[in-house]
Order: structure tokens, then sequence, then C-alpha cells
């Protein structure tokens, strides 16, 4: 496995996947193709993808810079790799690159999905609100910023 910031090709290799997430969870905020190509080049978004052997996209992390926190806009990994740390990666990569003013990193997700809401709290993700709908915000702790 290989994790990267996109180019201009994994971006077009991510648009279905971001399409699959669209249908399972009724997103109302929709990204367009020509949407990712921006994204890839935006300078304050982080679009990171993973490839699988034959250089295919299998998941991706789209964040952006929020001058003190990053926040992760969308993040999908395809279903048949969540069990190879395909998602740790991203999110390991993401600690790497981001902002260094960065105090936190927020996501919010769906609270009926249980195994994303384990997996996240298994990688130190913290609920922010106690109110659950429709969406669930979560906060990270940046570890280089609480020395």
């Amino acid at each position: 496995m290989l994790i990267r910031r996109a180019n201009a090709e994994d971006a077009k290799q991510a648009y279905p996947l971001y399409q699959a997430l669209i249908g399972r969870d009724q997103l109302r905020v929709f990204y367009n193709p020509e949407d990712f190509q921006y994204l890839i080049q935006c300078p304050n978004c982080y679009f990171l993808v993973a490839l699988d052997e034959n250089e295919q996209v299998i998941g991706f992390l789209q964040a952006f810079d929020n001058v003190i926190w990053g926040y992760i806009d969308v993040f999908y990994v395809k279903p048949e790799y969540r069990h190879h740390k395909i998602g740790i990666g991203l999110l390991n990569a993401l600690l790497q690159v981001k902002n260094e003013r960065w105090r936190a990193i927020e996501l919010c997700y769906d609270p009926e999905d249980s195994y994303f809401a384990s997996w996240l709290a298994a990688q130190g993700y913290a609920p922010l609100t106690a109110d659950a709908k429709p969406l669930r915000w979560v906060s990270k702790i940046c570890e280089s910023i609480i020395q």
C-alpha cells in the first residue's frame, strides 16, 4: 500500500468511491469531479489517497486547514480493504503533513455507523457533543501541540 497526496489521475479514481459514499450516507453537500481536481490544488486542502499494488485508489481522505485545527471533510476506504489498516494509514499520513498550528483534527460521521464510531474511538477521537443527531462530531488532540 502506498499513501500520497493525490494527483489528477488519483482524483479521477477517487470520485467513484465518493459517489458510493454519497449513496450510502445521503450527504447533503455534493462535490462533482471538477471539484476534486480543484481540491488537489487548493493550498488549504489535504487530499490523500491510498493505493494498492496496481496504483488503484482504495481509499482517500480530504481535509481542510482551518488555521488552528484540521477538518476531515471526506474519509472513505473501500469495504474490502477496511481491515487492512488503510484508514489508520491515511490518518497517520495527515498527521505527518498537517499544519503545525493545528490543535485538533475534527470530523463528523453518522452515529448509526457503530463500527466506524468504535474505530474512531480506538484511534483517540472523542465526541464533541452529546447530541448524536444527525451527525456526531469528534475531535483528536494533536500530540505535537500538547507536549
